[in-house]
């Protein structure tokens, strides 16, 4: 019978996301109707007959009929003995016909009201409705001259007065209490759109990196308020929501502290925008700026040793396009040291494979840097160039469809071949590698073999020779040199003696 299917159907569809709450109740309706014709086919004649009977007004019926006909679509498919109503079967149900006069008719009317008497207007009510009106004047407010001289729409109940929403304009409003509020919105899209990346120059990004941070903000402000996120006012973002917001992210998203301290510069620069477009707000801005960034253990860094970069570079196919492409891919990426960015971003006419083969890489702060390639990166990156073909991008990477590879799809590519890899390398298995672990490997390479750690910062393009030095701390091998090269002071050495005959006795008994 239909009822089971009606149960299949939205189950299937349930599982796809759908509530289908009013979907099951009319059509469980519409199966009952169906069971008690002996039908187990959906016919449109039936849907005709029980429309009616299941709902009064045209919009419900409207909307048992959509949801018969996605039902109908579904069955179909599967038996083409079901019909599929029209999906203007509401227009043929029981309306009453409109009543159309005659000319006639028409004539007695408009002689009827001819003769209907004129009565003049009350002079006395019309004083009384002039009075009304001059006392409600008086009781209308006025405007002040001042920054706030549009009306205001008051909705007085048994609780605190506030302003209308659905009159209430962009810009000012009014919270609780009478506060000035400031619309967050369009300063914000001032902000991102162009502040920072025209007054300030900033890259997309970092301009990408501000907004995600936003985002976060905004929907769990919105959260704890109880609003849109659209409706958020500046006034929202205090000190205590800064604050409760940071926690968040590090307690419930699992965020690290240098995370939860990016978050916090994102913040405070925007905060920083606002000192010059509301001042009202500088008291609440000093407060957030207040807000100290977290102290966190750095622990060292974890990076590739060479054999585990050789079994990752192996895993790629190099019978198939994909595989050249991702062991090239790989391969700069490990030889160079680059962030992953700077990889996917490298433009093929920066790639220059002669003698001497070299490429031409964007950094952080727009920093260009140029960087010779091994040989073996070059015969990788040669069969790449060879197979890639004419694409519509100038990126030198593309993916599958011949657009310009993201940061996501290296991702993907890195872990299925370190999936692969883990095979043969033991110390792969169960192991997280991101693709800055690519670039750890290869300055710890670099090191290991100049010995010199401004070679090290100006291979990967840190602009501070401080940001280099966590190197340091995770070679051991300078370590190991110093031991050796020191010289240990030489002790006088000496012999325990017993103070009594008990303890000399229980020493000799260990001996």
């Amino acid at each position: 019978m239909l009822s089971a299917d009606v149960t299949r159907y939205l189950t299937l569809r349930r599982a796809l996301g759908y509530k289908l709450d009013d979907a099951e109740r009319h059509l469980l309706a519409f199966a009952c109707f169906a069971a008690e014709r002996g039908e187990s086919h959906i016919r449109a004649a039936t849907v005709l007959t029980w429309l009616p009977a299941a709902a009064k007004s045209p919009n419900a019926m409207a909307r048992r009929l959509a949801d018969v006909i996605l039902f109908a679509r579904f069955m179909q498919a599967e038996d083409p003995r079901h019909e599929i109503p029209p999906a203007d079967i509401k227009r043929v149900t029981n309306r009453p016909v409109p009543y159309i006069y005659t000319a006639d008719e028409i004539a007695r009317i408009l002689d009827a009201a001819g003769n209907l008497r004129h009565q003049r207007p009350n002079p006395l009510r019309r004083e009384r409705r002039r009075a009304r009106r001059s006392c409600s004047a008086l009781r209308r407010p006025v405007d002040i001259p001042g920054p706030c001289q549009y009306p205001h729409y008051l909705l007085v109940s048994s609780g605190d007065a506030g302003n209308d929403g659905r009159h209430r304009r962009g810009g000012r409003s009014f919270g609780q209490g009478g506060r000035c509020m400031t619309a967050l919105a369009p300063l914000i899209t001032g902000f991102l759109r162009d502040y920072m990346p025209q007054q300030r120059g900033y890259s997309p990004q970092s301009c990408e990196t501000y907004a995600f941070s936003f985002k976060l903000l905004f929907n769990f402000a919105a959260r704890q308020l109880g609003t849109r996120p659209s409706l958020l006012t500046i006034e929202d973002l205090d000190a205590p929501m800064i604050v409760a917001f940071l926690a968040h992210i590090e307690r419930d998203r699992g965020n690290s502290v240098s995370t939860r301290n990016v978050r916090l510069a994102a913040i405070k620069a925007f905060m920083r925008y606002l000192e010059h477009k509301v001042p009202s707000a500088l008291e609440q801005i000093g407060r957030v700026h207040a807000i100290p960034t977290k102290r966190y253990d750095q622990k060292l860094i974890r990076h590739l040793a060479m054999e585990e970069v050789r079994a990752i570079l192996n895993a790629p196919d190099l019978a198939t396009r994909s595989g050249i492409r991702d062991r090239a891919m790989m391969h700069l990426c490990f030889a160079g040291g680059l962030r992953v960015s700077e990889l996917v971003g490298v433009l093929t006419e920066n790639l220059s494979l002669r003698h001497g083969a070299s490429v031409t890489v964007l950094g952080k702060g727009r920093k260009e840097r140029c960087l010779p390639l091994w040989k073996d990166t070059a015969r990788d990156l040669r069969a790449w160039l060879s197979v890639r073909g004419a694409v519509r991008v100038p990126e030198l990477f593309v993916n599958a469809h011949g657009d310009a590879m993201t940061r996501a799809g290296f991702e993907y590519v890195l872990d299925k071949h370190v999936g692969k890899a883990a095979e043969s390398c033991a110390s792969l298995r169960d192991r997280r590698v991101s693709p800055h672990q690519l670039r750890h490997g290869c300055a710890v390479v670099m090191l290991q073999a100049t010995r010199d750690i401004r070679k090290v910062s100006l291979w990967l393009g840190h602009a501070d020779i401080r940001t280099t030095e966590v190197y340091l701390r995770m070679d051991p091998s300078e370590k190991l040199e110093a031991v050796e090269a020191v010289v240990p002071p030489e002790l006088r050495r000496g012999r325990f003696k017993a103070p009594d005959a008990l303890i000399a006795s229980l020493l000799s008994d260990l001996e």
